[in-house]
């Protein structure tokens, strides 16, 4: 287990007994938006971890409105050629 840029674990890994853990996390908001850990195992991928309850970063591509909208107008678009 490693920090993310500008953090630094301070305190071990504790087994909260419930499939969660706690672990005690030295941040430098100066340096980081958000605490966060790289969770690191033989054979799989390292992967970054940060609060519990944060909102996940915003994925790019087509906002759910936008594709909504352009479906609708394909569909009405394919009816005019079709009845046309």
């Amino acid at each position: 287990m490693s920090g993310t840029v500008g953090n630094v674990p301070s305190l071990p890994v504790e087994d909260r007994g419930d499939g969660s853990y706690d672990i005690g996390v030295l941040w430098d908001p100066a340096v980081s938006p958000q605490p966060g850990i790289v969770v690191t195992q033989p054979g799989r991928s390292p992967v970054t971890l940060g609060p519990a309850g944060e909102t996940p970063a915003p994925k790019f591509g087509c906002p759910t409105w936008l594709c909504v909208v352009l479906a609708v107008l394909v569909i009405v678009a394919l009816l005019w050629i079709v009845l046309r």
